[in-house]
């Protein structure tokens, strides 16, 4: 453990902080509907952040909306692991992304997403590592890791089919209890625990066991597990449900990056008429799915099956 440890000074931005990030991030709705329209998902599952701070990660968002559905012409549609079309997309990313950055940090940026990027790429499973932004709990700066009790990830299959992550664990959910040991990794300084420089990971050798997170048993299929996933989907992981002390009493994201995205995250929820969260409040403290919450949860579901809205990536 380095024995130069730094206090933290957390982020407590002013109206006038709030308002311009708001600016930086107010073109999210129009990213996120470009890629809704063509089912687009940037796969990442990292220790480190896509991007250093908010106006960098909006040119990611912004380029991967401008990426979705690049097809090469003649091919048609090979379904999943289409490697030729994954390629015209990454040559439109990649093109997308140096007329908002440049060339330079472009290329930079690129190599890093790529790096980010082939950690899905190369899983057969969803059940491995996941790491959080950096939250405040208590006065304290760190971020959470959820690690798999054992490592059961291995390289997929050639080309394995649409959604194989999402029905590699409904089936593993149903065979039995799904459990990760949930860590703390507490924040010691910006050289080995950076929250400005957000694309270098973190050290994680001074982590503590913080407990356990159990996904339970269950049939995917089943109506009670349906409006579990509803609901997860509604929900996602709204920056709003973070507490970050006993008395609920900082109201904002401890980092600039996490303030951003807390604003970036409820006009996305508007721009998709998300589930407000008066809805879903009680859950937190019942444990239950009320009756009043589950025929709303199945209106919406409706709504989007006719839409032909997607809820999960691949």
């Amino acid at each position: 453990m380095p024995q130069d440890n730094q206090p933290w000074c957390p982020f407590r931005p002013t109206a006038n902080n709030l308002g311009s990030i708001a600016q930086d991030v107010a073109e999210i709705g129009a990213i996120q509907q470009k890629a809704m329209e063509k089912n687009n998902f940037l796969a990442i599952n990292d220790p480190s952040s896509p991007a250093d701070n908010h106006k960098d990660f909006m040119d990611v968002l912004h380029a991967t909306g401008e990426a979705a559905g690049a097809e090469v012409p003649f091919v048609g549609d090979w379904g999943a692991y289409n490697s030729l079309n994954l390629i015209a997309e990454q040559m439109e990313f990649g093109k997308a992304l140096k007329e908002r950055m440049g060339l330079i940090k472009a290329g930079r940026t690129l190599l890093h997403l790529t790096k980010q990027t082939s950690r899905t790429f190369r899983s057969s499973t969803a059940y491995q590592t996941y790491w959080t932004g950096v939250e405040e709990i208590g006065g304290t700066a760190g971020k959470f890791t959820f690690v798999p009790v054992q490592d059961e990830n291995t390289p997929p299959q050639f080309r394995p089919g649409e959604r194989y992550l999402s029905e590699e664990w409904k089936k593993r959910q149903l065979s039995g209890d799904v459990r990760f040991l949930l860590y703390w990794i507490s924040y010691l300084n910006e050289e080995t625990t950076p929250t400005k420089a957000l694309t270098a990971p973190w050290e994680e050798d001074h982590k503590q066991l913080a407990g356990n997170v159990t996904f339970t048993q269950a049939n995917p299929e089943s109506e009670e597990a349906q409006l579990w996933a509803i609901l997860a989907s509604e929900m996602g992981a709204n920056p709003g449900n973070w507490i970050h002390d006993k008395g609920d009493s900082i109201h904002e994201a401890a980092t600039e990056f996490g303030s951003a995205r807390k604003i970036a995250y409820r006009l996305s929820q508007e721009g998709r008429s998300a589930l407000e969260p008066k809805w879903y409040s009680s859950v937190f403290e019942t444990g239950q799915i009320g009756s009043d919450l589950g025929q709303e949860l199945k209106r919406r579901r409706e709504v989007k099956r006719k839409a032909d809205h997607m809820n999960q990536a691949p």
